[in-house]
């Protein structure tokens, strides 16, 4: 992870998410609850 000094924002690669985070965003893309293009929220 790469964290700007300024905003504070960190800024992620594939590696900081893990595989069942990965699946369970292509499930819900296959399943029309989330598109390509929209930004992934927690829903807890």
């Amino acid at each position: 992870m790469i964290i700007s000094e300024k905003s504070g924002y960190v800024k992620r690669t594939q590696k900081d998410y893990s595989i069942s985070f990965k699946l369970q965003l292509v499930e819900e893309i296959e399943h029309g609850y989330l598109a390509k293009s929209q930004p992934y929220t927690d829903k807890a």
